[in-house]
C-alpha cells in the first residue's frame, strides 16, 4: 500500500520505505525544534538560553545538533 505525499511521491505505508527528507526529520529531537523557534525571536543564543531556562553552553549546543542534522556546518 502507498500514499501520495508532497510533489507526488510514493511512500509505502507499511514502514519499508520512506523518502529522504521523512526519515531525515523522523531522527531529529523534537526539542531542538523549540530551542530553534527561540533562537529565530531573539537572535541571540544568549537571550534565547534565557528565555529558555538554559544555560548559553546548552543553547549553543542545540544550534550545534541542529546545525549538524541539516548538514549546515
Amino acid at each position: 500500500m502507498t500514499a501520495n505525499l508532497v510533489m507526488g511521491t510514493a511512500v509505502s505505508l507499511d514502514g519499508d520505505t520512506m523518502p529522504r527528507p521523512l526519515a531525515h526529520l523522523a531522527n531529529l529531537d523534537l526539542n531542538l525544534l523549540v530551542a530553534l523557534r527561540e533562537l529565530l525571536r531573539e537572535r541571540s543564543v544568549t537571550r534565547a538560553a534565557e528565555r529558555l531556562g538554559v544555560t548559553q553552553p546548552a543553547a549553543s549546543a542545540a544550534l550545534s545538533r541542529l546545525r549538524r542534522h541539516f548538514g549546515d556546518e
